[in-house]
């Protein structure tokens, strides 16, 4: 062998072993990403942190790193359960500021129980839970989160908030994930005669049917939240699994269409905002099936990623344990590595076929991005006062790009009580209001009208459907005045009277400027008001439907009463109790401009008698 036939010989050696070890020498090319990710998990029986072991192993094999430059640790990186050496655990609290992360990633949140913690639980009983179920206070920190700063994407899967989550925590998470969940959850099984399908599915079958559990075969198994089983079985199906598939907008979201089996524990909701499904279940129901399925209301097809994408931040929602996944190697310095257990290894791994090709997706394009934020209002200034609106001979006028437009009010009144609840008791709570003010939005209404101040909860859920919604809600606040004194006086200029009137008048202009504390009043909103929705606030509407004994008693009473001449009223042939109104609007007006610099369109609320001969 010559010495350039030896050189060669070692080159392509050389150049062998490179191709070799490429997946490892590219990987080190790779620059490192910052992302700052937060994994809420408090279902951690043991030390294998499988339910968020998956995600770490993504984060670290693409290389996103924490603040401090470091990679993502699955036993120390995450809030929730963790268990200890000496067969203890302890719990690590998600904090109070959460300013510095950009993404919250919420995996299992059903929890520890005592069996599966100090035993084994191999047949999957019940037993005392140690620790679990998602948080209000957990949901409080997060929506504030969101809406404190407008950096933020929030990723939630299954178990967010089925059993053993708090109805309240529950309605306020899926408010945040814009999607509704019915109730149900299920899961696939291979053998429904295997150890896999727990104790408590066949015992409370047992008990609802009256018959012992005598499936084969492969099955899915469908639980309500009040522990109901249906199971559909080889007769009820014409293939095994759930069918996962992107959607037309999902794959243009994720940059693939994606079509597999899903297999593990999955919820079945409703997405609020369909244009947002990104991936859709489907059930391979038979005839007798569909019929099945029909009998307790269930699709056979819903949603399976819902994003929800808004001016403020960005949500996914899968609908499945996604992250759980039981062998995820502990070395990730590897280019490739992914693709090759997707096609050589693992086929049918909804993990490596689907869930990590999401993941990597989302992670490189699909986080909130803030864009240069404008307001979906614009205000002008006349000298110091600012304004959001202005009158005509017919309408109300707003800008729009600069110039004064008529505005055409689609309206809706808002009570404040809801069935069930007397109006003092104010029990309206605000991932209600938000709830009702998206689907107000979504009709395509443009204004809400209120009689009488609101508790906090309402101006909080305004502010937060305006930040992230394209079209802004107006509001017309009312003031109520205390008709038990007004009866009472039938005199609108008393002194109690006039006193009411004026302090409901500047709580009403305190509050939406998020500058009030009320203390409770029996029959009164109270609380503390910190956000200003002044913006969106299109005018005032004072006074209640006046009783019209009162305002002939008034105008009787008082009659000559002079006309009035104040800073921004004044009254022509009024009579008396329209004086007095004058002189309502122009506290009004007066206050608000020199508390806050800023003026409202303003009327008074009438009431028209008809006469019947």
């Amino acid at each position: 062998m010559n010495r350039r036939t030896t050189w060669l010989f070692f080159l392509l050696i050389i150049l062998g072993v490179a191709i070799i070890l490429s997946p490892f020498w590219l990987w080190q090319l790779k620059e490192t990403k910052e992302l700052n990710v937060l994994i809420m998990d408090k279902t951690v029986p043991d030390k294998t942190y499988r339910e968020h072991n998956g995600l770490v192993y993504i984060l670290n094999n693409q290389k996103y790193v924490k603040a401090n430059k470091d990679k993502y640790y699955s036993q120390s990186d995450y809030k929730g359960f963790k268990p200890t050496d000496d067969n203890n655990y302890k719990i690590s609290e998600v904090p109070d500021d959460l300013s510095n992360y950009d993404v919250l990633y919420l995996t299992d949140q059903y929890g520890v129980y005592e069996e599966e913690f100090y035993g084994s639980n191999s047949l999957g009983e019940r037993s005392d839970k140690l620790y679990g179920g998602l948080e209000t206070k957990d949901v409080n920190k997060i929506e504030n989160a969101l809406f404190q700063s407008d950096n933020k994407t929030l990723i939630a899967e299954f178990n967010t908030f089925a059993s053993p989550t708090s109805d309240e925590a529950r309605e306020k998470i899926t408010t945040l994930l814009n999607v509704s969940w019915s109730g149900w959850i299920g899961r696939n099984f291979s053998d429904l005669n295997g150890d896999e399908v727990p104790v408590w599915v066949r015992d409370n079958y047992k008990e609802q049917s009256g018959k012992e559990w005598s499936f084969t075969g492969s099955g899915i198994v469908l639980i309500n939240k009040d522990d109901y089983i249906v199971v559909l079985n080889n007769k009820d199906l014409t293939d095994t699994g759930v069918e996962f598939s992107t959607t037309t907008k999902g794959a243009s979201v994720l940059h693939k269409e994606l079509k597999s089996q899903y297999d593990y524990w999955f919820d079945i909701i409703e997405a609020n905002d369909q244009d947002g499904v990104l991936a859709q279940y489907t059930l391979p129901v038979s005839k007798a099936g569909k019929k099945k399925l029909k009998g307790y209301n269930i699709p056979s097809s819903f949603p399976a990623i819902v994003q929800n994408a808004n001016g403020q931040y960005t949500s996914y929602y899968f609908a499945g344990d996604y992250a759980d996944e039981a062998e995820v190697p502990s070395l990730y310095q590897t280019v490739g590595f992914d693709t090759w257990k997707k096609y050589i290894t693992y086929r049918k791994s909804f993990y490596w076929n689907t869930y990590v090709p999401i993941m990597k997706s989302i992670l490189k394009d699909g986080l909130h991005k803030p864009a240069a934020k404008e307001s979906n209002v614009e205000t002008v200034k006349v000298g110091q006062i600012e304004t959001n609106s202005q009158t005509n001979d017919e309408f109300i006028q707003i800008k729009k790009d600069g110039k004064w437009e008529d505005l055409v009010i689609k309206g809706v009144n808002m009570g404040i009580s809801k069935p069930g609840a007397f109006p003092g008791e104010t029990s309206i709570t605000k991932d209600e209001y938000y709830r009702w003010f998206k689907e107000i939005g979504a009709m395509h209404a443009n204004t809400i009208r209120v009689y009488t101040l609101h508790p906090p909860g309402f101006y909080q859920a305004l502010y937060e459907y305006n930040q992230s919604a394209t079209e802004p809600l107006y509001l017309i606040h009312g003031t109520w005045v205390n008709e038990d004194v007004l009866t009472e006086k039938q005199d609108a200029y008393s002194k109690e009277v006039t006193a009411d009137a004026k302090e409901e008048i500047k709580n009403m202009i305190d509050i939406i400027h998020g500058n009030a504390d009320l203390p409770e009043r029996t029959g009164h909103a109270s609380g503390k008001y910190e956000y200003d929705v002044s913006p969106y606030v299109l005018g005032f509407m004072l006074g209640t439907e006046w009783d019209p004994d009162v305002v002939n008693y008034t105008d009787d009473k008082h009659k000559g009463a002079k006309n009035y001449v104040g800073t921004y009223f004044k009254t022509e042939k009024a009579s008396p109790f329209e004086v007095w109104l004058a002189k309502l609007m122009d506290y009004s007006a007066d206050y608000e401009a020199k508390q806050y610099k800023w003026q409202h369109t303003m009327s008074f609320t009438i009431i028209r008698i008809i006469q019947t001969f």
